[in-house]
This record gives structure tokens, C-alpha cells and sequence, in this order.
């Protein structure tokens, strides 16, 4: 059960990059667009771009939620420092494209420099999302935390709940049978 829910929490950090970086990605390829207007003829390049740019973060995401459920096992969301995490997000979205380059064999075009080059915006984006899924954790743990704490000055919570679990005075009737007093 609890590996399910580290999945869950990395697919979730997954979509979650995946939706920011095809925005990026879209402005990217507007970018390109009207940078090089002979490239409408081709294809796309707003969504060419913001489709790789949305496999790209889910991957990177993905990668980076499986490895902060293992990191982060052993600290709470508010004791790790916002440098580690960028850390980690930045490593993550580096390795993204030098992983991609080396699955094909080396057989690829792109030479090292292009990867490199490639990297390195990624690796700025893996630690921004980084950065940006801390502090929205931060920020729902921080609201949860104040619902919890509104409703104890209210009384609504001050009260224990009653144990229904515990029985009553009275017995429970049997089946078919008569209560007993």
C-alpha cells in the first residue's frame, strides 16, 4: 500500500511538470515560430514544442517524485531546504537529455555540445519545478494545518468523539430475542 502511494505521489509530480513545461514549451515554440516564419510549413512549432517539452517534464517529474519519496522518507516537506531540492530537480532535468542521448545509441546527430546545451535548460527547469512542488506543498500543508487549528477554536473539534465501538448500558436484543434490562 504505501508503494502505491509513492507511485501515485511520483505520477502526480509527473503530470504536474508535464503541465508547466509544455507551457514553456509553447512560448518556446511561439518563439520559433515567429523567429523563423518558414518553419509554419513544416509543422508546428508551438505544438511540436510544447509536446516534447510536456514528455520531457513528465519523465523528468516522474523521476524526480520517485526519488523524493526515498529521499524523503526520513524528513517532513518542512525540513528539507529549498537548495537540496533544487539540487535534486536540477540533477533530474540534466540527466533527462544525457539519458535520451545515450539511449540512442550515440547514433544520433547531436553531438555533446547539444546535449550539454540541452541540458542545461532542463537542468534550470527541473530545479524551478523543484523549487515551485515545495512550495505548494508547503503552502496545501500550511492551509490544512490552519483548517485543522480553526477548528479547534471553534469547538467543533475540542470535544473527543464518541467511542460507538464501546457498547451501551444496555445490551444489544438478540436476535428474536427480548432485551435484557
Amino acid at each position: 500500500m504505501r508503494f502505491l502511494k509513492r507511485l501515485r505521489g511520483a505520477l502526480g509530480t509527473g503530470l504536474t511538470w508535464a503541465a508547466g513545461w509544455a507551457v514553456l514549451g509553447g512560448i518556446h515554440g511561439f518563439v520559433i515560430g515567429a523567429l523563423k516564419p518558414w518553419q509554419w510549413e513544416l509543422y508546428n512549432p508551438v505544438l511540436t514544442t510544447s509536446v516534447g517539452y510536456a514528455v520531457g517534464g513528465l519523465i523528468a517529474g516522474t523521476g524526480f517524485g520517485a526519488v523524493l519519496a526515498w529521499v524523503g522518507r526520513r524528513e517532513s516537506l518542512q525540513r528539507i531546504s529549498r537548495f537540496k531540492m533544487a539540487l535534486c530537480g536540477a540533477v533530474g532535468g540534466a540527466a533527462l537529455p544525457v539519458i535520451i542521448h545515450l539511449t540512442r545509441g550515440l547514433t544520433s546527430s547531436a553531438g555533446w555540445g547539444d546535449v550539454a546545451a540541452t541540458a542545461s535548460v532542463t537542468a534550470v527547469l527541473g530545479a524551478g519545478s523543484a523549487v515551485a512542488s515545495l512550495w505548494i506543498a508547503r503552502r496545501s500543508d500550511d492551509e490544512s494545518g490552519r483548517i485543522l487549528e480553526d477548528a479547534v477554536e471553534r469547538e467543533m473539534l475540542s470535544s473527543p468523539a464518541p467511542d460507538w465501538n464501546a457498547g451501551s448500558v444496555r445490551e444489544r436484543t438478540p436476535v428474536g430475542g427480548r432485551a435484557r434490562a
